[in-house]
């Protein structure tokens, strides 16, 4: 999953975004993908994980799951995200860097699930995944950078804090549950038609999900992830 999740990372450079990015996978099947859209939609709570679940939701709502659900993301996702998996219904997260200014990882490992909500579970944190190609990636990030920005600081400390890491490790809880922008045709498909995330997000161009440029979707076209072709969704490594 993790080399999926690299695969569109590069698409992100290619954007001029951070090298952050994510897929979805339900069994062997990757049914969201996206990377961080800092720079193009000038946000602040467009993330690469939670633009990947949000697809996801698109694409399963409430249908019966055949095989768990698990994130695969380049850094760590934040404490934001980790809510958003554990609405979805997420199982495990796998990452690349550590985060540790806004991780959700220490949230995971002390989450205690509630009696009335039992679904409600924080996913099982494995880090250090691929480690050395998301480094890399962020070092060719850096290196092609024109200026110095608040994004080029904020992936250095990044960096300088994964430096010495030692090997990954696995925390949290057992499985987890999302989505936002909703469509009014499928509202009551959903898992997250919550109003909170709904007012957060503008209705243009809230997902970004094609892997192929030629399938980049403009700032006001309303997208959801049955429009891309199943042919363009990443595959997951044999």
């Amino acid at each position: 999953m993790m080399a999926a999740a690299l695969d569109v990372a590069e698409q992100a450079m290619t954007a001029g975004e951070l090298p952050i990015a994510a897929v979805v996978a339900l069994g062997d099947e990757i049914v969201g993908f996206a990377h961080t859209q800092d720079q193009r939609l000038g946000r602040r709570i467009v993330h690469a994980d939670l633009l990947a679940m949000i697809a996801a939701d698109e694409r399963l709502g409430w249908t019966r799951r055949s095989a768990p659900l698990a994130l695969a993301v380049t850094l760590e996702p934040c404490v934001m995200c980790l809510g958003a998996a554990m609405v979805l219904g997420v199982s495990d997260v796998y990452y690349g860097l550590d985060s540790p200014a806004d991780g959700g990882s220490p949230v995971a490992a002390s989450s205690q699930t509630h009696p009335t909500m039992p679904w409600f579970t924080a996913p099982r944190m494995t880090s250090g995944v691929l480690r050395d190609r998301v480094q890399d990636q962020f070092r060719r990030y850096l290196g092609s950078a024109a200026e110095e920005s608040g994004f080029t600081r904020w992936a250095q400390s990044v960096l300088s804090l994964n430096k010495d890491a030692g090997p990954g490790a696995t925390t949290g809880g057992h499985r987890g549950g999302f989505a936002l922008r909703t469509s009014p045709r499928r509202r009551r498909d959903r898992r997250l038609p919550h109003a909170d995330l709904r007012c957060l997000s503008s209705p243009a161009a809230t997902i970004w999900t094609a892997a192929e440029p030629s399938l980049e979707v403009q700032e006001h076209d309303p997208v959801v992830v049955s429009d891309v072709p199943r042919a363009h969704m990443p595959r997951l490594p044999r």
